[in-house]
């Protein structure tokens, strides 16, 4: 597996074109972790610094490629909202970009 930094805007476009933005995807894993730890003898460990991480397995209805893997680290914030009952989670458009020198995504 190969590993794309998106560093700027321009980055975060490109990888937008190269998987269709995310048009006929559905996210197939989510998983959120942090470096905070309950040691042996029960006492807290927290680092103080930003240290929440995201890692995101999409899959989408094309080729080349039909599946990433995406990675956020420092995330200050995330909303995920689950589509209602008997109604798909297809995802027909997505956006990755960045304002005031940090990430987002809708």
């Amino acid at each position: 597996m190969t590993w794309i930094e998106i560093k700027n805007e321009e980055e975060a476009k490109a990888l937008m074109q190269k998987f269709g933005y995310f048009h006929d995807a559905c996210i197939k894993e989510a998983h959120l972790w942090t470096e905070h730890r309950v040691n042996e003898d029960l006492s807290m460990s927290c680092s103080g610094a930003l240290d929440t991480s995201i890692k995101f397995v999409v899959q989408r209805q094309f080729r080349n490629p039909s599946c990433i893997e995406m990675l956020f680290e420092q995330v200050t914030r995330i909303n995920i909202v689950p589509s209602s009952e008997n109604y798909d989670q297809i995802i027909y458009e997505a956006l990755i970009g960045i304002e005031d020198g940090e990430f987002f995504g809708l």
